[in-house]
């Protein structure tokens, strides 16, 4: 019998949210592959088998508590200070109780913890302490210590400095107490190579991707005359489409674009100050700009992109070591990208090498040959393209879930 695995996981499915997509692919095929499964999760119970693996739920408290509950204080204070930018780090009192129950059993099992958010590794670093026996697997869907978007965040607050220094402290004991540390871009995993050069024997490189099994075909555009480019997801951090904003305006002004021929949809959440006002206020008075901050389930905002002509994608600008997790979406289904990013990103490394579509603007690029490249995007037929083998055989999640079967097997 192989090693059974406890996945800790706190988002999960069904909740909607990016972050789910990776530990659903993994109990998913790490289950097909015979491994027993469990995945620990704050997530709401589903029925037995509507979602990968054997999910044990556990409430976070956090979200029923008073406000003066001394717990919902203990939660605010480390908020504050040494946690801002992770949700619950009290899930993890009862997390790691109910994983002791399941771990005890069987002291060979192989714990995978999955961040964000910080809980999850606290839950499993809890578990190595108590039960030396256990295969460690931290798995970082994002980086922990220099990640820009916790940097940027941090910045804007005085005691930011708190939960930078934290950050750098807890990835550096993760570091040395999994048995395995596992990254989602080279880039990352190659900045830990420099930054951890001694224990470069348990840093490995997993990316994320996608599942060929919920490829399904892309419906027609409908009849209309003007054309979509659209954003699904939440708009935070240094990703802004204030350029994208500038340069419409830039044409609408010198008579290259008409208004009316043009809407852009940014569906979902959006950071208060995320938008520049000015720019905001004149694109929606002339019916080209469309955003109600409002999030929406998964499947329609699907089918708002695939009712769109262009899929927009907004990168980090600054130290950009990831790749958007809804980059994998917008290739599966082919259309057109217009992405703004810096030059050797991973979001740059990967569109180059697709057979999809894609204008991609940088940082420096000068404001006439940006807004001459929308004008490109915009001349392009909103025809569906695979994204080619080399993506099929890199991203594909069966092939990604065996690397991972390797690891938990040592």
């Amino acid at each position: 019998m192989k090693r059974p695995v406890l996945l800790i996981a706190y988002y999960y499915w069904p909740t909607v949210a990016a972050g789910v997509v990776r530990p659903g692919h993994f109990a998913k095929y790490l289950t097909r592959m015979g491994y027993p499964v469990q995945v620990l999760t704050s997530a709401p119970p589903s029925p037995p088998g509507t979602v990968p693996g054997e999910v044990i739920h556990v409430r976070d408290i956090n979200r029923v508590l008073k406000n003066q509950h001394p717990l919902r204080l203990f939660e605010r204070l480390l908020r504050r200070t040494l946690f801002p930018h992770d949700e619950s780090f009290i899930w993890n009192f009862a997390a790691v109780e109910t994983a002791d129950r399941v771990v005890r059993q069987q002291p060979n099992h192989c714990v995978i913890s999955t961040f964000p958010t910080v809980n999850t590794h606290i839950v499993a670093l809890r578990l190595k302490r108590r039960y030396p026996t256990i295969r460690w697997i931290a798995d970082f869907r994002d980086p922990m210590a220099y990640a820009p978007g916790r940097l940027a965040s941090s910045a804007k607050d005085p005691l930011g400095w708190i939960s930078d220094r934290t950050d750098i402290l807890l990835e550096r004991y993760i570091m040395n107490h999994a048995d395995v540390v596992v990254a989602n871009t080279p880039a990352v995993h190659e900045s830990w190579q420099k930054l951890y050069p001694h224990l470069a024997h348990k840093l490995h490189c997993i990316m994320n991707g996608i599942d060929a099994e919920d490829m399904a075909p892309v419906p027609a555009l409908p009849v209309r005359d003007y054309q979509v480019i659209t954003h699904t997801g939440e708009i935070y951090s240094e990703r802004k489409p204030n350029r994208l904003l500038a340069s419409v305006a830039r044409l609408i002004d010198n008579g290259r674009l008409d208004p009316a021929k043009l809407r852009i949809k940014l569906v979902g959440g959006l950071e208060p100050g995320i938008l520049s006002e000015t720019l905001a206020t004149r694109l929606v008075a002339s019916k080209t700009l469309y955003y109600d901050g409002i999030s929406v389930p998964w499947a329609e905002a699907h089918r708002q992109l695939c009712e769109s002509d262009y899929q927009l994608l907004l990168d980090v600008e600054i130290s950009a070591v990831q790749l958007p997790s809804k980059i994998f979406q917008y290739l599966q289904i082919g259309r057109p990208i217009l992405a703004y990013t810096k030059p050797g990103s991973p979001t740059d490394s990967l569109l180059s090498r697709t057979d999809t579509p894609a204008v991609i603007i940088y940082p420096d690029t000068p404001d006439e040959k940006a807004d001459a490249q929308l004008m490109e995007l915009l001349a392009m037929p909103a025809t569906v393209h695979t994204p080619g083998e080399w993506f099929q055989q890199t991203f594909d999640a069966r092939l990604r879930t065996q690397r991972l079967a390797g690891l938990i097997d040592g």
